[in-house]
């Protein structure tokens, strides 16, 4: 394949809904993602439904696939395409893909056509379902040069003259029709079209397709949220508000602002907390760099070195995640400090009841400090599993602070 060429403009028009028939659309989506199974497809009103479904699917991992500033059609260049980059002609079958299949001639042809420019694309592929045929020529097709891909169609159109003659058939086949057409191009266009040309035999079922586009682009949403994500995006992928000037569109633009807003949707409950540097020891020389914190010295007061370590590890890890990971998420400067402040609110009202009962100083807050660091549980707006290794290194983030009264010693 060679490399994307920049496109400036299409000549070639693909008939578009004028009054695009969302509705029906978005009713097949449904009605065939109730159904998903990996059960033959048959050609009948089922399959066709089947493969609108699938041309959608692969509209949405083209769209998890953009790049800034770039955006994907749907049904006005081809069946999907990534602007200035890939056409995708897509076909839901489960027949075997042989020499004289329709899917495949059918596809070349709407390529050869006199009003389609090919210099926009780097590639043309064919998404498929299908496995090759036994004998077919075409498993060879995409390691080929250009010029065994014309020997290669030439031979198949040879073969099935020689058939349709020895037949005695007074009609030719839709596939020889297609292949006469196609010789019938400009040869120099030719050349360069399936120089281009892709095909993705074996492509993922219509529930396994489903299936890679969650586990690919939802991590972090839990398992059982991750339908109604797909969902709901598929509804953003039929929506009216879409269509501008009558071309069926997705920017990568809108396309981030709508998984950014289901995200905080259907996260906001459910996020698994990131425990990356929780699970990850410090690096030495920082954990020597935090040894005269003040936070340390507080610990030190009670004669508790033995926790030192711990402490450092949470401190470290609870300021690299605040600093480096939160901002992955859709998280408010808000939520943290709700949070905190119920951190410390916490540490405040149980150093009060502990400071009442001191009998010795050193024994009774190191019975505070384990009490406080193994018993805190503070949820965190939109976490779940929240380590407590983070609860703590906020504690050890404000004892650091030396205008907070805060300390593990009692008095």
């Amino acid at each position: 394949m060679t490399k994307p060429k920049k496109l400036e403009i299409y000549n070639h028009k693909r008939v578009f809904w004028k009054k695009p028939r969302l509705n029906a659309v978005f009713y097949i989506f449904k009605v065939e993602n109730d159904k998903l199974d990996d059960s033959p497809v048959s050609s009948s009103a089922s399959a066709s439904s089947a493969g609108t479904v699938y041309q959608f699917y692969i509209a949405l991992a083209k769209c998890f696939e953009m790049l800034s500033a770039q955006r994907v059609l749907i049904e006005i260049l081809g069946d999907v395409t990534v602007y200035g980059r890939e056409q995708f002609e897509i076909k839901c079958y489960s027949d075997p893909l042989t020499d004289n299949h329709i899917n495949f001639w059918k596809t070349l042809c709407n390529w050869m056509d006199s009003s389609f420019d090919e210099s926009g694309y780097s590639s043309l592929v064919l998404v498929t379902t299908q496995s090759y045929g036994s004998k077919t020529k075409l498993a060879e097709w995409n390691e080929a040069s250009v010029n065994r891909r014309i020997s290669i169609l030439e031979e198949i159109k040879s073969d099935s003259e020689s058939r349709f003659i020895a037949s005695g058939e007074k009609e030719p086949s839709q596939s020889l029709i297609k292949q006469r057409k196609l010789f019938s191009c400009d040869p120099d266009k030719l050349k360069r079209v399936i120089g281009k040309v892709f095909i993705d035999a074996n492509s993922p079922s219509l529930s396994n397709l489903l299936e890679e586009i969650k586990q690919k682009n939802l991590k972090g949403i839990l398992v059982r949220k991750k339908d109604d994500f797909v969902n709901s995006l598929m509804g953003f992928l039929v929506s009216p508000a879409i269509i501008v000037d009558n071309k069926w569109e997705i920017t990568y633009e809108n396309f981030e602002e709508k998984v950014r807003t289901l995200t905080s949707t259907y996260c906001r409950d459910t996020r698994i907390f990131p425990r990356k540097y929780f699970d990850l020891l410090p690096q030495q020389d920082k954990v020597e760099s935090c040894k005269e914190k003040l936070f340390v010295k507080k610990i030190n007061e009670i004669e508790y070195h033995e926790v030192v370590p711990e402490a450092i590890n949470n401190y470290i890890s609870t300021t690299n995640t605040i600093l480096n990971e939160f901002k992955n998420y859709d998280i408010k400067p808000s939520r943290y400090d709700v949070y905190e402040e119920e951190v410390l609110k916490n540490f405040t009202a149980r150093y009060r009841f502990k400071a009442r009962n001191v009998s010795d100083v050193i024994r009774d807050s190191k019975n505070f400090y384990d009490e406080v660091l193994l018993n805190t549980q503070i949820s965190f707006t939109g976490f779940t599993d929240i380590p407590s290794g983070f609860c703590n290194g906020v504690i050890h983030i404000n004892c650091d602070d030396a205008e907070k009264n805060m300390k593990w010693r009692l008095e």
